[in-house]
């Protein structure tokens, strides 16, 4: 669940460029990561200004006890919702690839580890899927450059239907 409202008076501001996410109990840096990034995005690539806003995030029925994830997709799931929010927030158009683009760049860069992108690509085109990473991920500062999300190489995504007598499936990835 993840829902803005207009900032209420008594609302502490958020301020990107000064923030120290250190400052900040471990479960909320990440999102807090995320919604820098995408304001930072939305001005310098879109030269768009977010209004004041407060951002409530519920996580919770992605884990198993208080922080004990179940790892089914929490952080792309999150990643995800953001950054359609603010995107809605500001009434600003985008499509799936490039909010694919986006959350890859921010997942990657808070977690410094390479990641396939699977978990944001089923979060974008949910279904039973056949997928393959795109040739190249972005690095923030890449994403800026990019006019046309239609001219990059694109995760391979194909859907497909399964039996419903079909019980168990198994999954290879190279």
């Amino acid at each position: 669940t993840l829902t803005a409202l207009p900032l209420s008076p008594k609302a502490v501001p958020f301020h990107p460029k000064k923030m120290n996410l250190q400052q900040y109990d471990e479960w909320c840096q990440y999102p807090l990561f995320v919604i820098t990034k995408v304001i930072e995005y939305l001005q310098h690539k879109h030269s768009i200004v977010l209004s004041p806003f407060s951002i409530t995030i519920d996580s919770s029925q992605f884990y198993l006890k208080p922080k004990t994830k179940l790892g089914l997709g929490s952080s792309a799931a999150v990643t995800v919702s953001i950054i359609t929010l603010l995107f809605q927030w500001c009434e600003k158009e985008t499509d799936n690839l490039e909010i694919f683009f986006l959350a890859c760049s921010c997942y990657r860069e808070f977690q410094k580890v390479p990641a396939s992108g699977i978990d944001i690509a089923s979060t974008l085109w949910p279904g039973w899927m056949e997928y393959s990473a795109p040739e190249k991920f972005f690095t923030f500062h890449e994403l800026l450059q990019i006019n046309d999300f239609s001219k990059v190489s694109k995760p391979y995504i194909h859907h497909f239907t399964v039996s419903p007598s079909l019980h168990f499936m198994a999954v290879y990835l190279k």
